[in-house]
C-alpha cells in the first residue's frame, strides 16, 4: 500500500467512535484482517459488530432506511486482534428489480478497492422469518457472485429470543430450507440483538439471550475468521460475476423483471462494461496485472 494513505485509526475498548470520511475513503492496511457484515438494513448489523467490539461503536437504527450496498467501516479490537468489520447493506426486498445493474457493479467495485481485495470473511445477517427469496438473492451476489465462493461465510439469525426451549431451535427447523435452496455456510449461530425491556428488577427480559448471544457471536466468528485473506478482484473475478449478473438478468427478463428491461437492452455487452469500469480497481488490486 502506497506510504501516502492515511493510517486506518483502530478503536480500543472504551472508545466512541464513529467511521469517519477518511476512514471510509482509504483502504485499510494489509496486516489487518476485513469481515464483511452483509444484509438487509434494520436486521442487526450494527449490533452484531457492537456484540464484537463490546462497546457501542456501531449506531443501531430502527429506521429501515439505507443506502443499497452503503459500505461503512469499524475498525475495532477483537480478542487482542485488530480487524476491521465492515457494515454492508444488500438489497432490501422492495429494491429487487429497480436497482440499475450497472450502479450494482460500480458499488461491488468500490468496496473491492476499499477493502483492496482482501476479504477474511463473510458474515451474512438475516431476522428469522419463514425462508425469503430476498436472502438467496443477497446470498448469491456477495457470495457466488461477489466473492465466487471463495472466502468463508456464516450466518447469523437475529430475532430469535422468543423460540423454545433455545434460540437454536430456529435453526432445527429451518436447516434443510437453506440447503434445499443452495446456501452452504461454515457456521451459523441463532441470537437476539434486544435485551427487550426492563423489569421492575431492574434486569432486562432477554438479559440472559443477549449474554449467550454476545457469546455465540464472538465465538463464531473467532471459529472462522481466516488468518490469511481471500483476494477479490481482477480479470477472472469479475467475468465471474459478470456471467452471473448475465444470469440473473435472463432470469429476470423470463418473469418480467425490471434489471433486464433497464440493463442488458442498455448494456451489450456486461463484460465490456465490467472491464472498463474495474481496470483501475484491477491495477491495485493485482500490481503489474493491466488490461
Amino acid at each position: 500500500m502506497s506510504s501516502t494513505t492515511p493510517p486506518m485509526q483502530l478503536h480500543k475498548s472504551g472508545e466512541s467512535s464513529t467511521a469517519d470520511a477518511s476512514i471510509t475513503n482509504t483502504t485499510t492496511p494489509s496486516t489487518v484482517p476485513n469481515i464483511l457484515i452483509f444484509g438487509e438494513t434494520g436486521v442487526g448489523k450494527s449490533s452484531i459488530i457492537n456484540m464484537l467490539a463490546r462497546e457501542p461503536v456501531a449506531k443501531v437504527s430502527s429506521d429501515a432506511v439505507g443506502q443499497t450496498f452503503g459500505n461503512v467501516p469499524h475498525p475495532i479490537e477483537f480478542n487482542g486482534t485488530q480487524i476491521v468489520a465492515w457494515d454492508t447493506a444488500g438489497l432490501n426486498e422492495s429494491e429487487y428489480g429497480t436497482v440499475h445493474p450497472e450502479k450494482a457493479i460500480d458499488n461491488l467495485r468500490c468496496l473491492a478497492e476499499k477493502l483492496d481485495g482482501r476479504i477474511n470473511l463473510l458474515v451474512y445477517c438475516i431476522k428469522a422469518s419463514r425462508f425469503r427469496q430476498i436472502w438467496k438473492i443477497n446470498y448469491d451476489i456477495f457470495v457466488s457472485g461477489f466473492c465466487q465462493g471463495k472466502v468463508p461465510v456464516v450466518l447469523i439469525v437475529t430475532g430469535c429470543e422468543d423460540e423454545v426451549p433455545d434460540m437454536e431451535d430456529w435453526w432445527t427447523r429451518n436447516a434443510s430450507v437453506f440447503s434445499t435452496y443452495g446456501l452452504g455456510f461454515d457456521g451459523h449461530a441463532c441470537i437476539t440483538v434486544t435485551k427487550g425491556r426492563e423489569l421492575m428488577s431492574g434486569e432486562h427480559m432477554f438479559d440472559k439471550e443477549y449474554k449467550e448471544s454476545e457469546r455465540v457471536v464472538r465465538q463464531l466468528v473467532l471459529e472462522h475468521l481466516d488468518a490469511a485473506p481471500t483476494r477479490v478482484g481482477g480479470h477472472e473475478a469479475w467475468n465471474g460475476f459478470a456471467a452471473w449478473l448475465i444470469g440473473q438478468l435472463r432470469a429476470l427478463k423470463e418473469k418480467g423483471g425490471n434489471w433486464y428491461e433497464a440493463g442488458i437492452d442498455k448494456m451489450q455487452n456486461i463484460r465490456d462494461l465490467i472491464c472498463n469500469v474495474t481496470v483501475g480497481a484491477r491495477r491495485r488490486l493485482i500490481p503489474g496485472h493491466y488490461l
